[in-house]
């Protein structure tokens, strides 16, 4: 691999190592050499706990942005980690990720009315959020179906549909569920379809759960 500029075709030469502000293993070089080989990205980092899978996940998000590959960004995480992931994208990227909060988004909608941008998660092209926030509901005690129609299309179809370029799974193990119904699956399910790049990451992918195991595998698919 060599260093220096590069363009979307050449494969030879990386940037994003020489665009970033942390010191880098040759390890984690792997991925991103493997994500720009590749003509649609779809990968598991499932390096040890403490390797840096942000930083490669970072790496490669910086590479194809500096490509022009990718513009619009989504990072899925659990919410113990959003602040972390917002922190070391700026400090180490020098990217900006704004954390949207779904529970808000009803009423930003309504503040900014309904003749513009009818899906708010276009607001920003670096969006990061919380895993549990955004899955689907089935049904919630004292619902009707109106308010579970609501619910979805804001926090989950939304989202969805909002033509993310690449998508960052952490802790990808959690999409993998108990069956096919499960809501976080399908999640991760809707998100894979929807956008063309995918990045999963997870130090724990094999729990020893075949099943599981293979369900976060189809993502990749």
């Amino acid at each position: 691999v060599r260093w220096g500029a590069a363009t979307n075709a050449d494969r030879g030469f990386l940037q994003a190592p020489f665009r970033s502000g942390v010191s880098i293993e040759d390890f984690q070089l792997d991925p991103l050499v493997r994500a720009i080989d590749m003509a649609r990205v779809n990968l598991l980092i499932a390096d040890d706990v403490g390797l840096g899978k942000t930083i490669e996940a970072g790496l490669v998000l910086r590479e194809l942005k500096l490509r022009g590959r990718a513009k619009r960004i989504l990072v899925v995480a659990p919410k113990g980690l959003v602040r972390q992931w917002q922190a070391e994208m700026r400090s180490h990227f020098g990217e900006p990720f704004h954390f949207v909060e779904p529970s808000a988004l009803a009423a930003l909608r309504q503040w900014r009315g309904e003749d513009v941008e009818d899906n708010p998660w276009r607001m920003h092209d670096q969006v990061i959020c919380a895993l549990d926030s955004v899955k689907p509901l089935e049904a919630r005690r004292g619902w009707g179906l109106e308010q579970l129609q609501t619910y979805n299309r804001e926090r989950f179809e939304d989202l969805v549909s909002a033509a993310w370029d690449l998508v960052i799974i952490d802790e990808a193990h959690r999409m993998g569920g108990s069956t096919e119904q499960v809501a976080r699956y399908k999640l991760g399910a809707a998100l894979a379809e929807a956008s063309p790049y995918l990045l999963l990451l997870s130090a724990t992918p094999h729990q020893g759960k075949t099943d599981q195991f293979m369900r976060l595998m189809q993502l990749l698919d």
